[in-house]
């Protein structure tokens, strides 16, 4: 008997449960899927109006209705990247949808950039935090934001921009190339603005070959953007392209006669320019006797660069980038003139030795405003004792030494 009411017991449990299962199943059936859409009953809203597609695959209306289900579940699923298969599934929906009629065009649209203007918002709300410490906890659920607004909207190039400059703030240099280089590869017509931001990129990690290739290319849409030249003439300078880039300084200093900036850089290159053609001398005196014009071309060119330096010097504040800068041009020109002037076996020897010495001794006044600028630089210091020691002003450069080891 007792195994009878046991067995009878089980029996009833197991009853019940089946029943209790049964009872959930038909509430369900008892709501459409608009019904639970509208109380937020996401996942059994989209159970149910999938459960209705199988019945009527044709229908339009279910799927449009599926599209709004699914936008609206995958805001509240978390964590953020998760929402991925979700935004997936709402634009293969809507690609069903648009490759059977085009009469809800409209509709779709509006469900597409509704939750990709969620997404993407988001993203930008965070984005927009000053906090560096809040960018850095935020830097992975902006990047997911971004990402699913490129899911949704594929061929948004403006996310592409957003997510490229998340990975440059966050110090990911590479992965902002990559984010603008993949919209490129997806065969999307890249806008100036991003063109310009790729250039810039390659520039800051080191590709310059493509950054120019790039910036040519803007250049040639563009004959007239300052940026462009601009972003060229920085690439082909680091490159060490000394002629192009002398090239284009020229014409931007031709343009903007004031602009310090231009004048100096264009300075700077020419001088580099230069030191490429003493090297050029120093390596042909050892085989050959050199031709007197091509060391006065030399010194000419020094003194109109020295000329250059000086009237920047009188027109620009004492900025110890730019005072460095001079101070460097006059030791290392009048270094290397001296140095020439020992491979030269003719009446030129003397006169490039003379040369270079006053070159050197042009540079002390600047090394000296260098370190009242910057008393705590050891540089400056050591620089100036080099100078003295140069044009063997062996007191001085002692009285130097003993400051620099005190």
């Amino acid at each position: 008997m007792t195994d009878f009411k046991t067995r009878m017991v089980s029996f009833l449990l197991a009853f019940g449960i089946f029943f209790a299962v049964s009872c959930s199943t038909l509430s369900l059936t008892d709501k459409s899927p608009d019904e639970l859409y509208n109380e937020g009953e996401f996942e059994q809203a989209l159970s149910a109006v999938n459960q209705e597609l199988e019945e009527h695959p044709d229908s339009t209306e279910l799927k449009i209705l599926k599209s709004e289900i699914l936008k609206s579940s995958a805001k509240n699923i978390n964590p953020i990247p998760d929402r991925q298969t979700t935004y997936r599934e709402l634009r293969s929906t809507i690609e069903e949808i648009g490759f059977t009629t085009q009469d809800y065009q409209q509709k779709t649209d509006s469900i597409l950039v509704n939750a990709w203007s969620y997404e993407q918002g988001e993203g930008v709300r965070l984005l927009q935090k000053d906090d560096s410490e809040t960018y850095d906890e935020n830097y992975e659920a902006i990047t997911a934001h971004f990402s699913n607004a490129m899911t949704i909207i594929p061929d948004s190039l403006v996310t592409y921009s957003l997510q490229s400059t998340t990975h440059y703030r966050h110090g990911d240099t590479q992965k902002a190339i990559e984010t603008i280089e993949a919209a490129e590869n997806s065969d999307l017509n890249l806008t100036t603005k991003l063109r310009e931001k790729l250039a810039y990129l390659y520039l800051e990690a080191g590709y310059l070959d493509r950054s120019i290739t790039t910036y040519e290319q803007l250049v040639a849409d563009e004959p007239g953007n300052t940026n462009f030249l601009h972003g060229l003439a920085n690439a082909h300078i680091i490159k060490e392209n000394h002629s192009h880039a002398i090239e284009i300084l020229e014409d931007l200093t031709n343009q903007y006669p004031n602009r310090i900036e231009y004048v100096e850089a264009l300075a700077t290159e020419k001088y580099f320019l230069l030191v490429e053609t003493i090297e050029e001398l120093a390596d042909q005196a050892n085989n050959e006797n050199i031709d007197n014009s091509n060391i006065n071309s030399v010194l000419d060119e020094l003194q109109t660069l020295s000329e250059l330096f000086d009237e920047l010097d009188s027109k620009s504040p004492a900025r110890e980038d730019f005072q460095l800068r001079i101070a460097s041009f006059y030791k290392d020109a009048g270094t290397r003139l001296m140095k020439f002037s020992e491979m030269i076996d003719n009446d030129e020897s003397e006169r490039l030795l003379e040369f270079g010495e006053q070159f050197v001794e042009q540079s002390l006044p600047y090394w000296q405003q260098l370190i009242e600028l910057s008393p705590d630089n050891p540089v400056y210091a050591q620089r100036l004792h080099e100078s003295f020691s140069i044009l063997g002003m062996d007191e001085e450069a002692e009285m130097m030494n003993s400051q620099i080891n005190f």
